[in-house]
Formats: structure tokens, sequence, C-alpha cells
């Protein structure tokens, strides 16, 4: 018998012995660490060095011109070395991104295209068509909020996606994007999760092996209108143009 209260905590036994490592029980399907334990893994948090967040200077760096370059100029690296395609369409006004679009990649058939808005018909559609929700300028990331899995096949599950963004939507870097993200999604700008997509979907493995596409588009093209847009006229127009009257 354990005489000793302090033979009692160590595990001891009669007080001779090593002392027995600290129990963790399980108790309603959770784990449960002994206060003690607790104690010590505050104890050594608590000693460790603050880490600063790094901060984006972009801000004070680049101007709204700048921004606008730099994105394009980063979209173009995304692009696969051997695609010979110009991932980036510029149009001026609103009225002329459908117009754009059926001009580079031919006009809307729903055997072919797949357009954010529109009933899925065809699940091996080759082109998809989105909006943005914001472009990563530093990085020549553009942001998709799909509002459904239905509206993610247009992004995801297709050959060629083409998105259609304006330049107020651009961001300085993925830092900036993350630290509005809680505003955007508060203010109903955005929904519950968003997709970051930067060129074609694209894997490697040790032996140096590039594969395009790996779980997504091969390849990323960007409609980029100089002044704002209204999505739901543009998908409206686009895909009227192909319907007969």
């Amino acid at each position: 018998m354990c005489r000793s209260s302090q033979g009692c905590e160590t595990g001891r036994s009669g007080g001779r012995g090593p002392p027995r490592p600290t129990r963790f029980s399980r108790r309603g399907g959770g784990v449960s660490i002994p206060s003690d334990a607790l104690h010590r893994l505050r104890a050594a948090v608590s000693r460790l060095p603050k880490i600063e967040r790094p901060s984006s200077d972009f801000g004070d760096r680049f101007s709204a011109p700048d921004l606008v370059s730099l994105f394009i100029e980063r979209l173009k690296e995304t692009r696969a070395a051997d695609d010979p395609v110009a991932p980036l369409v510029e149009v001026e006004r609103a009225e002329d991104i459908s117009a754009a679009i059926e001009a580079r990649w031919g006009p809307f058939d729903p055997a072919t295209w797949h357009v954010q808005g529109e009933p899925l018909v065809a699940r091996d559609a080759r082109i998809g068509l989105t909006p943005a929700a914001a472009l990563i300028a530093a990085s020549g990331t553009v942001v998709i909020d799909p509002p459904s899995a239905d509206a993610g096949f247009a992004s995801l599950l297709i050959e060629h996606h083409v998105v259609v963004a304006h330049v107020g939507q651009l961001i300085e870097d993925v830092q900036a994007f993350f630290t509005r993200l809680p505003d955007l999604r508060r203010a109903g700008c955005l929904g519950a999760y968003q997709v970051l997509v930067t060129g074609a979907s694209r894997t490697a493995d040790m032996e140096k092996i590039l594969v395009i596409p790996a779980h997504g588009a091969a390849r990323l093209s960007v409609v980029l209108c100089r002044m704002p847009f209204d999505w739901e006229a543009v998908r409206s127009e686009f895909v009227g143009r192909a319907t007969p009257s």
C-alpha cells in the first residue's frame, strides 16, 4: 500500500520504483488531459516570442493603373508553356463583353458551354463561364464565388475556364484579400466559400514531370473590363445572342 501522498501522486508503489507516465483518459468520446499538463503547456506557449504578421506595402507602392499592369503581367506568366492562346481579353465597356467572348471563343452552345446561372445541360461541356469575385494582382489570381455545386462545375470540371472581371475588383495580394474577406462576407458580397484560381490546374511529381490539367481546368482566360458590369446582364446577352428570336 502506498502510505505517502507524494508517492501516490507520482505513481510510486510504497515510495519505490520509477514514476509512471501521466495518463490520458477518454471520457465521453474525447480526451481528458490532467490540469497540471495543461498548465505546463500554457506556460510553455506563453514563453514563445510573438510572431508579427508581415504587412503588405502594395497600397503605398502601387496605384490602380499599376495594379492592372501587375495583374496582366502575372496572369500571362501563369499560362502553360505550350499554350499559344493569350489568357487575356480587354474591353472598355460592359456592353462589349458578350461580343468579345463570342468573337474569341464562339457563340453560346449548351453542349459546349456551361455558363454560371444557366441550367447544366451537358456535364462534358468544355468551356465554363463565370464572373470573378475579386482579382489578386500580385499573383494573377482570380477569386471565384460559386453560389452552388452546379456553379462550381463551370470553374472546375471543364477544360477551359473563362472569367469575366473588371478592374475595380483588383486587390493587392492574397493577404489583403483575406483581411477584407470577413467584412465582404458580413456585407453579403461573398458567400460561405471561395475558390482561388491561379492559371491552369497543374501538378508535378519528384521526377519533374508536369501534368496539365490536374484537378481543374487546363486553361484560364480572363475578360477584363475597364468598367463595372452586371453579371446577369452579361449572361443573358451572351446566351441570348445564340438564341433565335
